[in-house]
């Protein structure tokens, strides 16, 4: 358990810390840069929480871009996240899929970690999605939105929580 938490905390600083090189060494947006235009209401009025929404905002998609400003040099490293953030979900169902092949054999999987798997996927899913909401900014795309953020991450994470407890079941009925 000890190595567990070491893990945890080395990769949690390491992440922290690269969050917060990118934006230390993050470009200033050049002189001629015109942020989206956002129309503050009139005196008095309240602004809406809710902007606007497309059917699909794809057209708005770059990658030179993230939450409306400019990456400059950083693009490549957003290329790099774009694709990484996917890459290590998928490595981590690819790596439990083996250790479940080599733990059970020509045994039966059982629902229990099927349903953890099938919950990684359909994370990942969720995670492709976050990629594209903030780089359409501040456009939002109901397809985008629903179908590849909002629904995976409630489907991925019900997945995940009816795995864990099947587990749990699985294992207080051998304890019996």
């Amino acid at each position: 358990m000890k190595k567990f938490y070491k893990v945890l905390i080395l990769t949690g600083i390491f992440t922290f810390g690269l969050v917060m090189a990118a934006g230390f060494f993050a470009p200033l947006p050049s002189p001629d840069y015109v942020p989206p235009a956002f129309v503050l209401p009139e005196e008095g009025g309240v602004i809406s929480p809710f902007p606007t929404l497309f059917p699909t905002a794809f057209q708005y998609f770059s990658l030179k871009r993230f939450m409306g400003y400019p990456l400059g040099w950083l693009y490549p490293i957003a290329m790099a996240r774009f694709a990484l953030t996917s890459v290590w979900f998928v490595l981590a169902v690819y790596f439990l899929l083996q250790y479940l092949r080599g733990f059970y054999g020509p045994r039966k999987i059982p629902l229990s970690w099927l349903l953890i798997v099938a919950g990684l996927l359909i994370t990942n899913i969720a995670e492709i999605g976050e990629n594209f909401s903030g780089h359409e900014w501040p456009y939002h795309g109901f397809i985008e939105l629903n179908f590849l953020l909002i629904l995976p991450h409630f489907w991925g994470g019900l997945l995940l929580f009816l795995g864990a407890r099947q587990l749990l079941k699985e294992i207080k009925g051998q304890e019996s």
